[in-house]
């Protein structure tokens, strides 16, 4: 068996760390390791230089969210005029998703309620038939997106499309029908989605997730009360020292990751 060269089997060994490298992002993103999201990101970018392969596709709308989670949304959409026309020719689930979902973020930030909704209703039509652990991977987040644009139906569709109701899939599908109980003027905090959300949320190491599934849950008792919706932040502040409510460690975290975001940006979410 005739083997490669040296020089070749040592760039093989290279693109496999990178490979795994890429593929940690969304992980560490759920782990709310965001520093790391940038800093790996960079690392391939690096390897891959002007290259557009999938490689680079992996990383990429990672490192956009983080960039238009803590308001750096003019970096975000540069990077999405990027990546976007490259995971539609890839055509392929893992990557184009992402990109769809983070280019609807970074457009809901940007004001554009128009073009977010046309991003998450490219989403329903291209992932028919494609597993839930792609399709309800951002539908919590999306759900916002939809409710702010008035536009519910489409996202009953895809919530109601979505057989998968644990781990990842389950946080996912349950914020978003939160989300919608909400907007329906049904925030029962005690009760159906808003209480399955929390134990979701808190069960799971989505960092992020768990954040807005604990707002989520206290923004609804704050609306029974009559308290508006921009105090519900507020609000969770006051209970965290009363079991069995444990929010304030999440709340922290959330604010870690949110770096150097504007604070009345962050108050005004």
């Amino acid at each position: 068996m005739k083997r490669g060269s040296p020089s070749t089997s040592n760039g093989a060994r290279k693109e496999t760390v990178h490979w795994k490298i890429a593929e940690s992002a969304w992980m560490l993103y759920d782990l709310g390791r965001w520093d790391e999201v940038l800093e790996r990101t960079a690392r391939v970018l690096a390897f891959v230089g002007s290259s557009t392969g999938q490689l680079r596709l992996v990383a990429l709308p990672y490192m956009a969210q983080v960039l238009v989670r803590r308001g750096k949304t003019a970096e975000a959409a540069v990077l999405i005029e990027e990546f976007v026309p490259l995971a539609r020719d890839a055509r392929d689930a893992q990557v184009l998703v992402p990109a769809l979902a983070v280019a609807a973020f970074v457009e809901q930030a940007r004001g554009d309620l128009s073009a977010a909704v046309g991003f998450v209703e490219e989403i329903e039509q291209t992932t028919r038939g494609v597993s839930d652990f792609h399709r309800a991977r951002f539908l919590h987040e999306l759900a916002t997106v939809c409710v702010e644009a008035g536009d519910l139906d489409l996202m009953r569709r895809l919530v109601d499309s979505i057989r998968i109701t644990a781990g990842r899939v389950g946080h996912s599908l349950v914020g978003a029908r939160a989300v919608l109980a909400e907007a329906d003027g049904i925030p029962k905090p005690r009760s159906s989605c808003s209480r399955r959300q929390r134990s979701v949320g808190l069960s799971t190491g989505f960092v992020f997730g768990r954040g807005l599934a604990l707002a989520r849950f206290r923004h609804g008792a704050c609306l029974l009360s009559g308290v508006g919706p921009k105090q519900h932040r507020c609000c969770i502040k006051r209970v965290t020292s009363s079991p069995p409510w444990t929010p304030r460690p999440a709340l922290a975290e959330v604010d870690a990751l949110l770096g150097d975001q504007p604070a009345a940006a962050r108050a005004a979410k």
